[in-house]
């Protein structure tokens, strides 16, 4: 097979590169219309069976060119008579609609035919699907099970009794605001089995301004051609989508220092402290591996993960993760114990921060001066220490054991904080 195109991703975003919507939401969503034409006939094989499928929801404030970015996306996978769900839908019609999407394909080792049953939701609205007016827990519970691909998929029917469809599949690319983020996923559920299987990519606003779309048409109209083109080839691969040996050394390096390896410099351990994302965290290397197999398919036929393919997918990975925590900034103010309790929870996980860190994390829920006092109230407590880093920052500790019962039994040292009274960090 000759693609047209060198690498279908580039070449999707060269096609909607003169739109207005951030780049990171673009990539995404060319990612998002890879894996709806793999589906579960591609996989890659490691301690399980890693289906590139992926819950990708763009978040930003009204007008920040969500549906814009998704649209270009679902014209081609449209093009692809991808099995889509409907938009509005309940979800005894969301489970109709899996049942029925069943597809048949012949398993290149074996030469047999196989069933599976995949289907893609594209919306522009998530919120709507996943029921603004109140939590819907079902679906959550459903929609946590589904990503990870069971065969077969067992679910309780609405009279109490349980059925199951056989090979599922689901791929999600879904869009919503920070505050509706708020709504749909209750605080509890954030950080949880769902949340964490999602990759929240965030944008401020446009990502540029174009006043006159149509001087963009002809070279847009030339492109499109081909990127369905390459689809068709991408819809047509199936089977096993197999590591080099560097894949899996560069792998296996990247793994092992991901969570408190050895060599502290090479750590790659995003979000220390940060509660909302450590389900995230724990299924990062998923992301990873998925990701590998939509980049794979991007630039060929051959299904080999390269070194290149683990690099682009491990960058555009970093790249979210930069922003990812503003999904979640409408979680908003919280009572003062609660906000205390969630201070106390972060720096304990930590073991060291700076006060600068603290202010930039809670900013949604606290003023600086606010959270002076609380970090006053961890010394005071003896929880904690600070030292003086540079002229306007500090660095806050988690005592010991040893250290705290030390401090307590010192008669001399009452409940004031002397390092805080001599002056702290510049608050406004």
């Amino acid at each position: 097979m000759t693609r047209e195109l060198s690498d279908w991703l580039d070449g999707y975003l060269e096609y909607v590169e003169m739109t207005e919507p951030s780049d990171l939401y673009k990539k995404w969503v060319g990612v998002s219309v890879i894996a709806s034409c793999l589906q579960r006939k591609c996989y890659m094989l490691w301690d399980e069976h890693i289906y590139p499928n992926m819950y990708i929801i763009l978040v930003g404030k009204t007008a920040a060119r969500k549906s814009t970015a998704m649209r270009p996306g679902g014209e081609l996978i449209r093009k692809m008579r991808v099995p889509l769900a409907a938009e509005s839908t309940t979800r005894e019609a969301l489970i109709r609609a899996i049942g029925e999407s069943i597809q048949q394909m012949i398993d290149p080792v074996t030469n047999l035919p196989i069933f599976h049953s995949s289907i893609t939701l594209f919306h522009s609205e998530l919120a709507v699907f996943m029921g603004s007016d109140r939590v819907d827990k079902q679906m959550l519970l459903d929609l946590t099970h589904l990503y990870d691909c069971p065969d077969p998929w067992k679910y309780d029917t609405k009279h109490e009794g349980t059925d199951d469809i056989q090979c599922v599949w689901f791929n999600l690319l879904g869009a919503i605001t920070p505050e509706m983020v708020k709504r749909c996923f209750p605080r509890e559920a954030i950080g949880g089995g769902l949340t964490g299987r999602m990759i929240f990519v965030y944008a401020s606003g446009k990502g540029r301004t174009i006043g006159d779309p149509t001087l963009y048409h002809k070279r847009q109209a030339e492109l499109k051609e081909p990127l369905i083109a390459d689809l068709e080839y991408i819809s047509m691969l199936s089977g096993e989508f197999k590591p080099t040996d560097e894949y899996k050394r560069i792998y296996v390096d990247w793994y092992e220092n991901m969570h408190d390896g050895k060599d502290k410099e090479r750590e790659d351990t995003p979000f220390k402290g940060e509660r909302d994302l450590e389900g995230y965290v724990g299924r990062r290397p998923t992301h990873v591996k998925k990701l590998s197999i939509m980049m794979s398919a991007s630039r060929g036929d051959d299904k080999i993960l390269t070194a290149d393919d683990f690099f682009r997918a491990y960058n555009l990975l970093k790249e979210t993760e930069e922003v990812m925590p503003y999904s979640f900034k409408a979680f908003g103010k919280v009572e003062p114990q609660e906000l205390m309790a969630l201070v106390m929870d972060t720096v304990a996980r930590a073991g060291r921060i700076m006060f600068s860190q603290l202010v930039a994390k809670y900013q949604n829920m606290c003023m600086a001066r606010d959270m002076f006092e609380i970090v006053r109230s961890m010394n005071a407590s003896k929880f904690t220490t600070m030292q003086p880093v540079g002229g306007d920052d500090w660095v806050i500790r988690v005592l010991s054991k040893e250290e705290r019962q030390n401090l307590l039994s010192n008669s001399d040292i009452g409940l004031a904080s002397p390092e805080l009274e001599e002056g702290g960090p510049k608050v406004s």
